[in-house]
């Protein structure tokens, strides 16, 4: 039905199902009844609703606040609670709410006029006073709330976020509106700026904590960055025998500052760091399997925290996205030598882990089947939502709108850019509606804002939620933007959307492109201009403007090329046969088709025992071809390259014959040479045919629409790895291992075959070439 969002002129109605149209209060209630009649709080010159006396508790005291706040916004003049008038607020906890924690009952009558919220508990009470501010609604120079009952209470118990912001505005949010009643805090927190972790103080500890508490969250601190802070402080992988006293004592500091529960994070391991308890003097034996030392580390925090009386204890395994069935690949049986399942079973099966949550990644019902099969009890539902940290084109081009179905867990990046086309996991969509059967956690991966929505609302009447995503996601940009925001978000979405998924695909803009990117940057200036939120705006502008600037850029970076139809999918050259780009999906070499679908002449810079190599424009994996394994010859690669988008969920190789250029994936005998959009370095990597890996990483980052010369040789006279950028020695390795690269799939041009992306940028020349290249004849190369 026709709908208006709050704080727009009119009246905000949902239907609910089975019942009349009512206020529109998100997350939806459980039960609603709309009553005759409506109360006026506001009759074009005071406040007619006053507070009752008596103490109140902090939380409740800030959300009456916040409605005496939303008055004043509806009726554009200051709203003082009055000391007298006809109508009294009145708050109670007590057996008039439903018998549920964190349930309220909110009864608003005409006659008499009259409102009352009683909870089951305190939050309850806050939660009651947060859809009283929603129903607050603007009717002409009145501000009226309408007559209404409503019974509500969340399906989960817990709903959480990492809290990386400790901001009042934010807290604001994040609590009243989407509903979040836990945090982590990282008491070992990573600079971004810097790239260092540090510690923080006991007095800062103490302070965050009293600051959450205020607002009714219960802390939970996790060891978060303590692998890097040992990589960072001892110069070495972080050591279960020798260094998880040292966590423990970061949470002894936590413990003195009176937080509610403890957090482990074992997840995204490196190979070395999974080994670990196979080589280490002090670990071998001691912690025969990855799961043992996580077991014991894990130990050590629960008696610590038993002993100081908490109950909350969380645990990300190392492996949070599982894939059932029997074909998937398991490459942590390549790695450790044990089979996913054994993994599971031991770290979920200790005596005492019936008290820790373990995350989980995914809501499809035959993958939580198959987890419980494996001892994986208590999971928590890890909503990452939209990920801002995924990059600009995330964050700026489809979530700041927002567009529910692009939710991390239910959502393929990688097809959208193949296929020019949504794909949307509607069944594992529709299941999440029974979320509260499986779990009673629901966790806001990201501390953005949309996230955090979005864990809160699942974390709530998630079936109703499922069931009104349209209208959710109105409201959503409305409480991320003003009213006139909202409109303009809707011009972004109409906009933004198509000209980033051309962007990815390297297709040529034309003129109503451009004109559609100048529009983006009106759109921009309509939301500087709205009244808005200054915190959750400034979130989002400058991940937005870098949006319509990676577009202008890319623009400008195709348009040149000349001699070449960028509309066709494949290779396509200039008048120079080394101006190449890439243009739809990943591209494979082959050595033995010789043929070539080209726009102009074929492209002779692959170079294999004297012999021109073509490169195809297909992406067809199961194309092999020996001559470009190079086994345990020499070999470089060459590569000019302008980026037009660095993500940090990029993993993208401008070519190899190995499935990704990243180590941790060990059982893909070849090479594979790409760059990481989260540090911006590129990366060579090989890895021989006993699953020895050898990698070396630049120092220089890349940066965005700016042409860099990427070189990578394999000298095996010397057994090293070398890599150039711009021409100069940047890093060298040396190669372990037997040498022998045979193996591996086609030479993939242009994508990361393990969950990585595509090339988003000009590849401008890639050369293969059956030698290690001098410096010298590196200056000398075109």
């Amino acid at each position: 039905m026709p709908y208006v969002v709050l704080g727009l002129v009119g009246l905000a109605t949902l239907a609910a199902p089975g019942a009349a149209a009512v206020p529109a209060v998100y997350p939806w209630p459980q039960a609603v009844q709309p009553l005759d009649g409506e109360v006026v709080v506001w009759d074009g010159s005071a406040v007619r609703l006053t507070v009752p006396p008596g103490a109140i508790a902090a939380t409740a005291a800030r959300a009456i606040e916040r409605c005496r706040a939303r008055i004043s916004e509806l009726s554009g003049q200051p709203a003082a609670w009055p000391n007298q008038a006809a109508v009294e607020l009145r708050l109670s906890c007590g057996a008039a709410a439903p018998d549920r924690p964190q349930g309220y009952r909110l009864r608003i009558s005409a006659a008499p006029p009259r409102v009352e919220i009683t909870g089951h508990d305190p939050a309850g009470l806050v939660y009651g006073l947060g859809t009283l501010r929603q129903l607050l609604l603007a009717a002409g120079r009145r501000v009226v709330l309408p007559a209404c009952e409503i019974s509500d209470w969340p399906d989960l118990p817990w709903r959480s976020l990492p809290m990386t912001r400790l901001s009042r505005p934010y807290l604001d949010w994040a609590t009243a509106t989407a509903r979040i009643n836990a945090c982590f805090t990282e008491p070992l927190a990573m600079n971004w700026g810097t790239r260092r972790v540090a510690r923080q103080s006991r007095e800062q500890i103490a302070a965050d904590t009293a600051l959450l508490h205020e607002y009714g969250l219960t802390v939970v601190p996790t060891s978060g960055w303590h692998r890097q802070w040992a990589r960072q402080e001892l110069g070495r992988d972080f050591c279960p025998s020798q260094d998880t006293a040292a966590v423990l004592d970061v949470f002894a500091d936590c413990i003195a500052a009176g937080v509610d529960g403890l957090a482990w994070h074992f997840d995204d391991l490196t190979e070395a760091e999974m080994k670990h308890h196979l080589t280490c003097p002090q670990c071998r034996g001691r912690f025969p399997t990855l799961a043992s030392w996580q077991v014991h580390c894990l130990r050590q925090m629960l008696q610590l925290g038993q002993r100081h009386g908490l109950r909350v204890y969380w645990a990300c395994p190392s492996i949070y996205s599982l894939h059932a069935g029997g074909s998937r690949p398991d490459h942590y049986q390549k790695i450790l030598g044990l089979p996913l399942e054994a993994y599971l079973r031991e770290l979920c099966g200790f005596a005492g882990a019936e008290a820790v949550s373990f995350y989980y990644c995914e809501f499809v019902g035959e993958q939580l089947t198959w987890l419980k099969e494996q001892g994986l009890r208590n999971y928590i539902w890890w909503n990452n939502g939209p990920w801002s940290a995924g990059g600009p084109e995330v964050w700026g081009s489809y979530i700041a709108f927002p567009r529910m179905r692009y939710s991390w867990d239910l959502y393929d990046r990688r097809r959208i850019i193949k296929d020019q086309t949504e794909v949307f996991d509607d069944a594992a969509y529709r299941d999440l509606g029974n979320l509260r059967q499986h779990t009673n956690l629901v966790y806001s991966g990201t501390s953005d804002p949309i996230a955090v929505g979005l864990g809160g609302h699942f974390g709530w009447h998630n079936a109703a939620f499922v069931e009104h995503e349209e209208e959710l996601r109105d409201w959503l940009a409305d409480q991320l933007f003003s009213p006139s925001g909202h409109i303009a978000m809707r011009q972004w979405e109409a906009l933004a959307p198509p000209l980033w998924v051309k962007c990815l695909r390297l297709q040529a803009f034309d003129a109503a492109d451009r004109a559609k990117i100048d529009g983006l940057d009106a759109t921009l200036a309509d939301l500087r201009r709205s009244r808005s939120d200054p915190y959750l705006l400034r979130e989002n502008l400058p991940a937005m403007q870098q949006v319509v600037h990676n577009l202008r850029g890319f623009a400008d970076l195709i348009a040149p090329l000349p001699g070449s139809d960028p509309t066709q999918p494949g290779w396509f050259c200039g008048r120079s046969a080394t101006e190449l780009l890439v243009v739809g999906p990943a591209a494979t070499v082959s050595g033995t088709a010789r043929e070539a679908t080209l726009q102009g002449p074929p492209v002779g810079q692959a170079l294999v025992g004297g012999r021109p190599a073509l490169l195809v424009s297909t992406s067809q994996w199961q194309v092999r071809d020996p001559a470009f394994s190079f086994g345990e010859r020499p070999f470089s690669i060459d590569v000019w390259f302008t980026p037009t988008v660095l993500g940090s969920d990029q993993y993208t190789a401008f070519a190899g014959n190995r499935g990704t250029y990243r180590e941790i994936y060990p059982g893909n005998p070849g090479w594979a040479f790409g760059y990481d959009g989260r540090s911006r370095r590129a990366r060579f990597t090989v890895e021989d045919a006993q699953r020895q890996i050898s990698s070396v990483e630049a120092r220089t980052g890349l940066e965005l629409n700016k042409p860099f010369r990427l070189t990578a040789v394999r000298d095996t006279a010397q057994r090293k790895l070398l890599l150039y950028v711009n021409g100069k020695l940047e890093a060298s390795v040396a190669e372990t291992g037997a040498l022998a690269l045979s193996g591996g799939s086609a030479v993939s041009i242009g994508y990361d075959g393990w969950g990585g992306s595509y090339v988003i940028g000009g590849l401008h020349r890639l050369a293969l070439l059956d030698r290690a290249l001098a410096p010298a004849e590196i200056t000398a190369l075109p």
